[in-house]
């Protein structure tokens, strides 16, 4: 008699059924689905928890131009990437519906950054107007504002992310990256290519397939 069907092949069967339909793939054998374009990443994470068996939904994207080697959840709709609290696993049928419903939120919400994110003037606009001062908003809005022309803006987030002190040790690489961006924006082609270098390097690190030559990563998605 077949066994039963593990709560995780559940979320894998789901979220095969709906977000694979939509142009995802996920990420190895993991509980991560990645949604591709180019110069950013939307990130699904049904997320584990350590005490219990379940899952909880995350959705955000990863934006490329910080090679970073990792993904991470650098933008999400209403600035919250948590969209669903811990569903617990009771037993199978109960958890095929949940697993459902959270891979068709997974949809919903990946389909919002597509829309959001359609463009880098849209990506622009939005990291122009995110609350707060991390220090990375400053530094994705002022890469984003530069790739869009939109280079005084670029240039308070770049001055904002310098003026940072006393952070951790990361602080002062991502500084000294950020500087090398503005000074590349004296021309507007040699600040895409710089960035789209640092894209390609992202990309290697993070497994993805390499950006072909000569194509444009900053048209419309």
């Amino acid at each position: 008699m077949p066994s039963s069907p593990s709560h995780n092949q559940l979320i894998k069967q789901a979220a095969k059924a709906s977000l694979g339909s939509i142009g995802c793939r996920q990420k190895g054998q993991s509980r991560v689905w990645l949604d591709d374009h180019g110069w950013w990443v939307g990130l699904v994470e049904f997320q584990p928890s350590s005490w219990a068996k379940g899952s909880y939904l995350n959705v955000g994207a990863t934006f490329l131009w910080r090679a970073s080697g990792v993904f991470s959840f650098d933008f999400a709709v209403d600035d919250n990437c948590r969209k669903q609290g811990f569903h617990e696993f009771e037993d199978n049928a109960q958890f095929e519906h949940i697993a459902q419903r959270l891979s068709n939120q997974a949809v919903a919400e990946v389909t919002k950054l597509r829309s959001q994110l359609c463009s880098i003037q849209a990506a622009s606009a939005l990291l122009g107007k995110l609350p707060g001062s991390p220090v990375y908003c400053h530094y994705h809005a002022a890469v984003a504002a530069a790739l869009a022309g939109d280079l005084d803006s670029a240039r308070v987030q770049f001055a904002k992310l310098s003026q940072e002190r006393g952070g951790p040790p990361w602080l002062g690489a991502l500084q000294a990256k950020a500087s090398r961006f503005a000074d590349a924006m004296h021309s507007q082609s040699s600040f895409r290519e710089l960035v789209t270098l640092e894209v390609q390097e992202a990309r290697q690190k993070l497994k993805l397939p390499l950006v072909q030559p000569g194509t444009d990563l900053w048209q419309s998605s």
